[in-house]
This record gives C-alpha cells, sequence and structure tokens, in this order.
C-alpha cells in the first residue's frame, strides 16, 4: 500500500508488558507488537457478543463466558463474525450477513462488537485498534473455550470466523489461540498497513484455522496469499462499480466490496467459478489469469470450503459492477 493512502503504522517502540484481567499478558516480543504503547484495558475496549439465532433473528442476546444460556445450541454450527478499523457491531453488512447466515442454516451467529477499540480516540488511531485486536482475540478465545467446557456437543471443527479488514486479522489471532483446530476463518480483504510481509505470528495464515480463505479486494487489503484458498476478484486490482480517482475512494469501495461478494455467496450459488492466478510480487500488479487449459475452476466466498486439498492455491473470478455481483458467464 502506498503511503498516500494509508501508511502503515509509523509508531514504533518497546512497551513494559501489561497483564489485564481474563486476557493476560501482552508484550512487545514481536517486532509487528512493538508500538510504543501497550493493547487497551478490556474495559476501555468494551467488546460486547451479540448472538442470533433462528428463534431470536432480529433481537440479539448479549452473552459473555458467565452467561452463554439460551437459545445457543451447542450441536449447531458456530459463526463469529468480526468488523474491522472504524467500524461497529450492529453496522447494516453484519446484520445483512447476519440474517443471510440464519436462512442458510440452523447455526448460532455471533456479532463481535468491538467499536471502542477499533475507533480508539476522536480522530481514529490505527495503530492502536491494531494493538487492540490481540486483546479482543483473547476474548473471543476464552468464549470459545467456555462453549467447550460447558457443552459435551461443541466442537471446534464447526467454529467458524468471518472477520473483515482488522477482523480478518483479529481471526488470525484466535485461531493462533487454539493452534490452528478451529475449523475455518474467511477473511474478507483483511488488513495490510502493519501485516503485509510480516512473520505468521503477525498475521492471518493459513495455519489459523484446518481451512483458511481470503478475498483481496483493495490497497487497504493484505496482498500476499494468506490462505488455503485466496482468491483476487478481478485480478484483485480495480472493483468494477468503484471509482479510479481518488485512490483512496477507490481503495475503501474495493475494501467494501470484499463483504459485498461474500455475503451474496452464502445462499446464491449462480455458477460462475473462480480460476487460477499467478501471483505479481508487487503490488497493484493483481494475481493475473493463468490461461491453464483444461483446468476446472473452484467455487468462493462462502463455498469456498467445498475446494478439494489437491486445487487449493491462488484464483481469480470476475463480478458485475452492481448485485447480483456473481456473473456465471464470465471468465479471465
Amino acid at each position: 500500500m502506498s503511503s498516500e493512502v494509508n501508511p502503515d503504522c509509523v509508531c514504533t517502540g518497546n512497551f513494559p508488558p501489561v497483564t489485564y484481567p481474563e486476557v493476560g499478558t501482552f508484550t512487545a516480543d514481536l517486532w509487528c507488537h512493538r508500538r510504543g504503547f501497550p493493547p487497551m484495558h478490556p474495559n476501555q475496549i468494551g467488546t460486547t457478543f451479540r448472538l442470533y439465532t433462528r428463534k431470536n433473528p432480529s433481537s440479539p442476546t448479549v452473552i459473555s463466558t458467565s452467561s452463554l444460556g439460551y437459545p445457543f445450541s451447542a450441536s449447531s454450527p458456530t459463526k463469529f463474525i468480526i468488523h474491522g478499523f472504524t467500524d461497529k457491531g450492529e453496522t447494516s453488512w453484519l446484520l445483512k450477513m447476519k440474517d443471510k447466515l440464519l436462512k442458510k442454516g440452523d447455526f448460532n451467529v455471533i456479532g463481535v462488537d468491538w467499536e471502542k477499540g477499533a475507533s480508539p480516540s476522536f480522530i481514529p488511531d490505527y495503530c492502536k485498534a491494531r494493538q487492540n485486536i490481540r486483546v479482543v482475540a483473547r476474548q473471543i478465545r476464552n468464549l470459545i473455550k467456555k462453549m467447550q467446557s460447558s457443552f459435551w456437543a461443541f466442537s471446534l471443527n464447526n467454529v467458524h470466523i468471518i472477520g473483515h479488514s482488522l477482523g480478518g486479522q483479529m481471526a488470525g489471532y484466535v485461531g493462533k489461540e487454539f493452534g490452528g483446530k478451529i475449523g475455518r476463518i474467511s477473511g474478507m480483504d483483511p488488513a495490510e498497513p502493519d501485516f503485509e510481509g510480516n512473520q505468521r505470528g503477525c498475521r492471518l495464515d493459513r495455519g489459523d484455522a484446518k481451512f483458511v480463505d481470503a478475498s483481496h479486494c483493495s490497497l487497504f487489503g493484505i496482498f500476499q496469499p494468506v490462505g488455503h484458498v485466496d482468491v483476487y476478484p478481478n485480478y484483485g486490482t480495480h472493483m468494477p462499480g468503484c471509482t479510479s480517482w481518488p485512490v483512496l475512494a477507490e481503495a475503501t469501495c474495493g475494501h467494501m466490496k470484499a463483504i459485498d461478494y461474500f455475503t451474496e455467496t452464502i445462499n446464491n450459488d449462480c455458477g460462475a467459478l473462480a480460476y487460477p492466478c499467478t501471483w505479481q510480487n508487487g503490488q497493484g500488479q493483481g494475481c493475473k489469469y493463468s490461461g491453464q487449459s483444461g483446468v476446472s475452476g473452484v467455487k468462493f466466498g462462502y463455498q469456498a470450503n467445498q475446494t478439494p486439498w489437491s486445487k487449493y492455491g491462488l484464483y481469480t473470478r470476475m463480478t458485475n459492477q452492481n448485485s447480483p455481483f456473481c456473473n456465471p458467464n464470465s471468465k479471465p
């Protein structure tokens, strides 16, 4: 990402280890965590977990490690949705995705609201928000561990964490807490600043879950492959329907398109496929269609987990400018 668009964190430096109740100690041992200050206290972030099920699709139950209870179903798959920088847990896109998921299946859908940590000052500070994902990730870890200890029918295999932007990177931190044993992580344009090129302990990585899929749609999103299946819509460069200037507007639009693309695939199998592409070692160059004859495509978005292990890799797909974004007749 160019510095003119959204510069990487420039605040660097060690900080003394801090220990917070329930979430433990945070250090600056890894370079990516040396931001000159620690994450905020959990009480300052005020994370809220809102549970939606088919029994309460519109009126969420606020849950915690001390109160899971009805209507949580331990035998049902559990979907976490995590927003990103300057966003909030009851934003329209998250609620729309929740509705699509509940239409798809009898799931526990948990919206993770860390708004105060994602916008930690009057003028939002990305460096602080980047640090705060470490705290919220451990809060999610604690909630999942409570589910494990409380319900014999609960399984990590049935946990699917869906995150946008910083939420996508946070999902990776949650996965690391469980040694990659969580069933699935989906990163929707996981954040780029302070993550691109970093070691695996600092970013979303394919080792964070049994299956990791990611989309790459904008300059705000990480460009390097991070999952078992990485999809670069429209080569990962310019999303149809987004202005090409100014650069900031294009990046913001593309960043949000990642959510639209994923959400549409939850209940809509239009028949379009993603096809193998070759990653260009440089931002803005895209993932170019490989043009391999006889190579079949794979499904993408929510349905990416249907990809056989023999086809794990990098893919691209073309989209329409407006909804429906899926174009069954398009091919790179």
